[in-house]
């Protein structure tokens, strides 16, 4: 049974066809490791006790205490280079703070912190006229206590993984990444346990469900997603105020991720921004525009994607002076493949000879399956919107009608082979991660690796962005952390930059052509990255 049956008879339902399954990508951050007992701060802190939120989430008083249980044997993580993790850094410290972007009158800002090599101790300086003062490690914010951190994982159904080509160790491998951590001293000076929560792409309410049991049973401090979440359920994080890394970053407009206050997180760019960047490098190498005939979209009724079309692309579409016309299918796996196949024939009537993929990978495989039927062959052109670029689109496409395809993408691993991708920093400290434990190592991050790559990603930078926390965090000061990565090395992004209301970070884009004839039938990268401006 080809992939891309195996895939829409899986996918059964609604959104889920946002098979941005593909849940691939990311990990990386090179060298940063964990987090060390950040010398305490100006003893002024209080507990950190999380209120308002997002939209209409629930809110938490109150610090979770030790009530999740201590382990013995936290230690002082240190930097590649040496130093103690966290040594130099200005950060807020303590406080009840609100939404990324507010904290509370009762928050202070430290004008340095001072770390110390050995039993995790130190000294925190707040700038206070007063001098220093030491403060011991304590239960600080949802996940947190004085010995241990909290964190999440979201899986997903192993009949997913099964018809997506993912390797079969996934449950080893989220072990072997947290082992490493703790290995080298923990995160902030304490020990990293984590959970898991399954969401299935087929049925969104598992989605949310995964959700609401990390945030409001578990209580973890921050969740590592890996294609469990698509579309607007994304949103269920910033709601529970939960900080969320997931590789799906084109499920979500540039408008919702600066809603979410820094509580989604992604290495890549927001649907917005890859289709608008999509535009601005196809005019650039002649792809589309004024006299170069007229691209059909195929689009589709999942949000937030009508409003990323109808609010940007098209209007933009219209500034370049591009002639188009649009398709959108429903949201909806057995009624959208349908009308995808339909879409085929009105754009072959309408004069259509280039045509944007726009949707997720059931659609678009109807529509080129429906062309091919009709010996129509349009140019095809897609970008990371819905997942287009990872290497199992190709797979799930009739080759000889999808050869010659252009894309662009920002993503560093798509455009190359499986077993000759090129390994980063940050993949690098997975690998040895892995090797620890006696599995294999990363060798193909678009395809079968793409679950354990997305996991590495979100936690390689949450473990950059533990190194400029003070001693007792909260998830604000996370995300105020994160903020400042503007040079975050990724595994899915060539460049990510993040700062204040840029949480979807990456910045640069390059072009892919898919060959049929490549020993590896998938896309090549055929241009240098080039840094947008946006």
């Amino acid at each position: 049974m080809p992939a891309l049956m195996r895939i829409a008879l899986w996918a059964r339902s609604a959104p889920k066809l946002h098979v941005a399954t593909t849940s691939v990508v990311v990990g990386l951050l090179a060298v940063v490791l964990v987090a060390a007992a950040l010398p305490p701060g100006g003893g002024e802190g209080t507990g950190s006790n999380v209120t308002a939120g997002f939209g209409g989430g629930f809110s938490e008083t109150g610090a979770e205490g030790d009530a999740m249980g201590e382990v013995e044997g936290e230690g002082v993580a240190f930097a590649p280079d040496g130093t103690p993790i966290g040594e130099g850094v200005d950060v807020a410290a303590g406080g009840a703070v609100g939404p990324a972007g507010s904290s509370s009158s009762s928050g202070r800002r430290a004008s340095s912190t001072t770390g110390t090599a050995g039993g995790g101790s130190g000294t925190q300086q707040t700038g206070a006229k007063s001098g220093t003062a030491q403060e011991p490690l304590r239960a600080s914010d949802r996940g947190i206590s004085a010995k241990q951190i909290k964190v999440g994982f979201v899986t997903t159904p192993e009949a997913m993984g099964t018809a997506l080509g993912w390797r079969t160790d996934r449950a080893r491998v989220v072990k072997a990444y947290v082992d490493a951590a703790n290995k080298q001293g923990g995160v902030a000076g304490r020990t990293v346990v984590y959970s898991e929560a399954e969401g299935d792409i087929s049925n969104t309410s598992t989605q949310r469900a995964a959700c609401l049991k990390l945030a409001r049973d578990e209580k973890v401090f921050i969740a590592f997603d890996a294609g469990g979440t698509t579309g607007i359920n994304h949103m269920c994080y910033a709601e529970q105020q939960l900080p969320h890394t997931f590789p799906t970053s084109s499920h979500l407009s540039e408008e919702l991720f600066q809603q979410s206050g820094g509580y989604n997180l992604s290495s890549g760019a927001s649907g917005t921004r890859i289709l608008l960047n999509w535009l601005r490098v196809a005019l650039e190498a002649g792809f589309v525009g004024p006299g170069k005939g007229k691209l059909g979209v195929l689009s589709e009724e999942c949000d937030p994607s009508p409003a990323i079309l109808d609010q940007h692309l098209k209007p933009a579409l219209r500034r370049a002076n591009v002639d188009f016309f649009e398709s959108r299918v429903s949201c909806g796996t057995d009624e959208s493949v349908q009308q995808a196949q339909g879409a085929a024939r009105t754009m072959r009537n309408e004069g259509v000879d280039r045509v944007l993929l726009a949707t997720g990978l059931g659609p678009a495989g109807a529509f080129i399956a429906s062309a091919q039927s009709q010996v129509w062959k349009p140019m095809y052109l897609a970008s990371d919107y819905k997942s287009q670029t990872e290497n199992i689109a190709p797979g799930t496409y009739p080759p000889s009608q999808y050869d010659g395809a252009k894309a662009v993408t920002y993503s560093f691993k798509a455009g190359t082979e499986p077993g000759r991708a090129g390994i980063t920093p940050g993949t690098e400290w997975c690998n040895k991660a892995m090797a620890d434990a006696g599995l294999n190592p990363i060798t193909d991050p678009a395809g079968s690796d793409a679950q354990v790559v997305s996991y590495c990603d979100g936690f390689l930078l949450w473990l950059a962005a533990m190194k400029k926390v003070p001693a007792n965090p909260t998830r604000v000061d996370l995300i105020r952390a994160v903020e400042t990565l503007s040079a975050f090395p990724s595994a899915i992004a060539h460049k990510a930059s993040f700062r204040p209301g840029r949480y979807a970070a990456a910045t640069s884009w390059a072009i892919l052509e898919f060959r049929a004839t490549h020993p590896c039938r998938c896309w090549v990268r055929v241009s240098e990255f080039a840094a947008s401006n946006d």
